[in-house]
């Protein structure tokens, strides 16, 4: 009678097996041998082996989308100087808000930076726009351009 499973009815009103005394007894016995001062590793706690965290994996794919984006949209620009740009990096400065743009101008005829940047600062809206259309965040990050003659 003592090692058979007996149903009872919870207090759910539905059958449960319950165990016997010896049954009860090995559980206690093994419960009592398990060494609590062996504790699982915190889960939040860094390891020392290198690793890729989350966010700046996600950081880099908004970047790469970033440039992929801002390199089509400035090739379908009808401005001829923004024609002639190559998107050559995009970085964060110093986070998500806002990005670091390197745009390479790649054009035999001779312009002047100030002529580039004045071009960039007035797309920059259709820029952002088009990023906006392709990112899937609540704000659009501001789009900072560095430009380099080459």
């Amino acid at each position: 009678m003592g090692s058979r499973l007996g149903a009872s009815y919870g207090a759910f009103g539905f059958e449960c097996q319950t165990l016997g005394v010896p049954a009860q007894r090995a559980l206690r016995v093994a419960a009592s041998e398990f060494d609590m001062s062996q504790k699982r590793p915190d889960r939040h706690q860094r390891s020392s082996a290198p690793s890729r965290s989350r966010g700046n994996h996600k950081l880099a794919q908004l970047c790469a989308l970033a440039e992929r984006t801002l390199a089509l949209t400035l090739g379908e620009c009808a401005n001829p100087i923004l024609n002639a740009l190559c998107v050559e990096s995009v970085t964060p400065a110093p986070d998500a808000s806002r990005l670091l743009v390197s745009v390479v101008y790649d054009d035999p005829t001779p312009t002047e930076v100030s002529e580039i940047y004045h071009a960039l600062t007035t797309a920059r809206g259709l820029l952002r726009r088009a990023l906006a259309s392709e990112l899937n965040r609540k704000r659009t990050p501001e789009l900072i351009f560095t430009v380099s003659l080459e």
